[in-house]
């Protein structure tokens, strides 16, 4: 039998061929599997990626020796095949045993199955006998159909010894079972996901090839045309002539589809022309369908043998791949659908591609592929046909939060006249608009179409309370995340009572609202409560956006309630749950951070902050950016520098920001203002505030405590008690620590002043107990020295240490030297011996926490000798200042 010796030699190598080390890298494990299948449709560089990888082992020595075979249509003759294979063996087996097989195969030709596997079983043990090393390449196996070839193929796969490899390089796989060896490990697969370029990988291609800077825009638009597709990228090349121009670019990525000369010539040479009519017809007619099955494709070309033609055409690799996981179901590559669809309006006509597109549609309802209906009909610009399929769709509630993306590309086409007579429409786009926004707040146009939308949807339900009620909560929704409470409120009221249960997710957003609604109030456990309870709810039916929210909302409302390890609980949460990038992420990293301020980590603080700032550069959400600048307007107070914190407050200042944020950044403005000690504006600013300005409880709460830090200012400390005695009670009764701390705090301060000093220890010390689990610690920085003087005078009292060790953090925070310790072999007696009892008497009343000036007072002498029997104290007790010298007065008189 003569062959032909250009079968058995490797296909040249191209030069300058791009690196691909990672799929290098996978191919070395064809060293460690019997069997290696390269499966890909034309164009996808299975031969290169091989060539390629043996070149890279090329002078490795001990690198196996390799037999090649290119198959074409003819090698279907089992003789002329195996001949072929004995003849590429010449490098795996001696010559000897190669011709006597090669004779044996003459003598018992033509095979008949008895025969044919007796001389594949002859040439195993000749494999087995030599210990056989080498790798065995069979291109181009999809010519092959002759089952006995097929056979006997898997004979030799089953036997193979250990040190020969084979790699089958094939447009489809083989028509055997290779399940045994992929369940044992001992098949590698190479397929198209593999072999396509990787973006990075088209990118340094373009480069090396054009020499043209590509824009992200021309990039991105090549990158989803081709899906990878090595071939199409090169084809795509090949349409310059000359140097690429921006215009010479532009022209070709617009006329970058099937229709384009250079890949439609590849199309319809290289597939189409070949195929036999019956695979011809099938394709037109069969081209436009997204996804196709044996049964739609009867249903749309009327050919009772779809299915062996879908199997044809699978094996014969025309770009037909087949859908995981989907029970018989495919889908055509883009660019190949795209040319067969231009050859289908030259050769069948509009009105027979029609036909097949409604043909499709009618399979698909009914089969209940209502969302393939969908598509077809809009594919056919049957809009009125679309919107019962879109209600049917919509029959269930769920559709919404499992298909949102699909409604808006769905609906977006509707011509409105027909989109307003639909209600249940209008209610689903204005829905899916909103949760699809990157921001809680719309911007002006989408706000503008939203509320178009339920405009649209009130009037097709007009007097259907229970619908009314749908359209009431999704306004209840847009109200809240625009900061209008009041309004969001009103929309809830009116849609509670006539929310069914199974509304669940509308029930939930309505409860959200009335939570915040009672949190505005100072009402914080009714509101932790009904959150948890929707939170459960989101839970119950995964709906996972919703649950997101509302966990947010939980460490909001957790942080002002003062219980930060609950709150940080929550934000974490939300961080795993949170999309890279998005509001969520940000609006917890914004909460992160506070609690780190808190805390009084303002290094993490600054971090967390910025990190929420920088994806909110590309939100432009309104409420991050304040709430974020007024974090870092109080981090720059902390550091003392009050001047820069101003500065930040005013940049916000401009901006239209949400009621209940614009006045809390006006507050903190007086608070630095009165740290900076501008008294009269703050006074003019009380003097122009009126009550019923305050959109909420909390506010009004605030604006008393600056009241309270004014009057303690300007020395009134009965007017200060005055004014936060009710509001401790109310504080008290609602749980909310943080403000009965802060109330607390206030008090102290004011005894203080008043030289009612039980008192004020009292108050210090309740608030260190509450305060120390949740290791507060701006809560006391913020309010300033005296409170550093009452703490420092709690370490004079019998503490637990627990409560010992936070008050020490504390003044330690004060920016205070690390206080001295008693050494241990000193003897309190002694050190107390030097001290005489006038100096002993000012070291107690100094412990007690009381100033200079009020000692002097109590013990009837000049401020000058308390300060000289401070300086002669501090010498003695080896201390630099009266926080260190309370500190070893605790320790002395113990």
């Amino acid at each position: 039998m003569s062959l032909l010796l250009s079968k058995l030699r490797r296909p040249r190598l191209a030069p300058a061929l791009l690196e691909r080390p990672e799929l290098l890298t996978t191919l070395d494990r064809v060293l460690t599997c019997p069997l290696t299948l390269i499966s890909a449709p034309a164009g996808f560089g299975k031969t290169t990626a091989l060539l390629q990888w043996l070149k890279k082992w090329h002078d490795h020595a001990g690198f196996p020796p390799v037999a090649w075979v290119s198959l074409d249509e003819g090698d279907n003759d089992p003789l002329r095949f195996w001949n072929y294979i004995l003849a590429a063996c010449q490098p795996l087996l001696p010559q000897t045993v190669l011709l006597s097989l090669q004779q044996n195969a003459q003598e018992v030709a033509p095979f008949g199955p008895s025969a044919l596997h007796q001389g594949v079983n002859d040439f195993v043990n000749e494999l087995i006998k030599h210990d056989c090393r080498g790798i065995l390449v069979l291109e181009e196996y999809h010519v092959i159909h002759e089952q006995q070839i097929h056979q006997t193929l898997t004979f030799l796969i089953e036997q193979l010894p250990p040190e020969l490899h084979l790699v089958l390089m094939t447009r489809s796989d083989p028509p055997f079972s290779l399940s045994r060896l992929r369940a044992n490990h001992q098949l590698l697969e190479i397929r198209e996901e593999q072999l396509a370029f990787s973006q990075e990988e088209m990118y340094h291609f373009l480069q090396q090839t054009l020499s043209y800077e590509f824009t992200a825009a021309e990039f991105e638009q090549l990158a989803e045309q081709l899906e990878g597709w090595i071939a199409g990228l090169r084809l795509f090349t090949l349409g310059f002539s000359g140097r690429p121009t921006p215009e010479k670019m532009q022209h070709m990525l617009s006329s970058l589809t099937g229709r384009h000369r250079y890949f439609l010539d590849y199309f319809l040479t290289e597939v189409l022309h070949t195929q036999s009519e019956d695979v011809q017809a099938f394709l037109l007619q069969t081209c436009h369908l997204h996804r196709l099955c044996a049964a739609l494709c009867i249903s749309v070309t009327g050919n009772e043998e779809s299915e062996k033609l879908l199997a044809t055409i699978e094996r014969a690799g025309l770009f037909l791949q087949p859908i995981e996981d989907s029970q018989g179901w495919y889908r055509y590559h883009g660019l190949f659908a795209e040319a067969m669809q231009h050859e289908a309006t030259r050769r069948l006509g509009e009105q027979q591609i029609a036909l097949c597109l409604e043909r499709a549609q009618q399979w698909y309802e009914q089969n209940d592929l209502i969302e393939e209906a969908i598509e077809i009909a809009l594919q056919r610009r049957a809009f009125a046909e679309a919107l019962p399929l879109l209600e049917r769709l919509l029959e269930s509630q769920e559709t919404l939060y499992q298909r949102t993306y699909g409604l808006l590309r769905w609906l977006q086409p509707i011509p409105e006249t027909l989109l307003a007579t639909a209600p249940i429409l209008c209610l689903a786009y204005a829905s899916a608009l909103t949760v699809t926004f990157p921001s809680d707040q719309l911007d002006a146009a989408t706000l503008t179409r939203v509320r178009t939308l339920l405009q649209y949807a009130s009037e097709g339900w007009h007097g259907q309370k229970t619908r009314l009620a749908e359209v009431n909560a999704l306004q209840a929704m847009i109200d809240i995340r625009h900061g209008n409470l009041t309004k969001a409120v009103q929309a809830a009221r009116q849609a509670l009572p006539f929310l069914p249960a199974h509304m669940s997710s509308s029930r939930v957003i309505c409860q959200t609202v009335l939570a915040m609604e009672a949190r505005s109030q100072g009402r914080f456990q009714d509101a932790y409560q009904a959150l948890l309870s929707g939170l459960a709810i989101y839970k119950d039916i995964q709906e996972h956006d919703g649950a997101l929210v509302i966990t947010l909302f939980l460490g909001e409302l957790c942080l002002e309630q003062g219980t930060l390890q609950r709150a940080d609980a929550f934000f974490q949460a939300a961080l795993q749950m949170a999309r890279e990038d998005s509001n969520d992420q940000a609006r917890a990293l914004l909460g992160s951070a506070r609690i780190a301020y808190e805390r009084n980590n303002l290094t993490e603080a600054q971090q967390q902050v910025e990190r929420a700032l920088h994806i909110n550069q590309y939100l432009d959400d309104r409420s991050i950016q304040a709430q974020s600048v007024l974090l870092q307007a109080r981090i720059a107070a902390a550091q003392g520098r009050l001047h820069e914190a101003m500065q930040l407050l005013q940049t916000q200042s401009v901006y239209p920001n949400p009621p209940l944020l614009s006045y809390e950044l006006l507050l903190w403005q007086k608070r630095f203002e009165l740290a900076q000690g501008d008294v009269a504006t703050v006074r003019r600013w009380f003097e122009s505030l009126q009550d019923e300005e305050l959109p909420a409880h909390t506010l009004q709460e605030q604006v008393a405590l600056l009241r309270a830090r004014w009057h303690l200012h300007n020395g009134a400390a009965q007017d200060a008690l005055s004014l936060l005695r009710p509001w401790q009670e109310e504080a008290l009764l609602n749980e909310r620590l943080y403000s009965a701390l802060q109330v607390k705090l206030l008090l102290s301060v004011a005894y203080h002043q008043l030289k009612q000093q039980q008192e004020a220890r009292s108050l210090i010390s309740e608030c260190v107990q509450l305060a120390h689990v949740e290791r507060l610690a701006r809560l006391f920085l913020d309010e300033g020295e005296t409170v550093a003087t009452l703490l420092a005078a709690q370490l004079t009292t019998r503490q637990e240490k627990a409560h010992r060790d936070y008050i020490r953090e504390l003044l330690l925070a004060f920016d205070y030297r690390q206080k001295p310790q008693v050494s241990a072999t000193a003897d309190p007696a002694s050190l107390l011996a030097t001290l005489s009892p006038q100096e002993r008497q000012i070291l107690r009343l100094l412990a007690d926490g009381m100033e200079r000036q009020e000692i002097a007072e109590h013990l009837v002498i000049s401020l000058n000798t308390v300060k000289t029997h401070l300086q002669r104290l501090y010498q003695k007790l080896h201390v630099a200042n009266r926080f260190e010298a309370v500190e070893v007065a605790r320790q002395l008189f113990d």
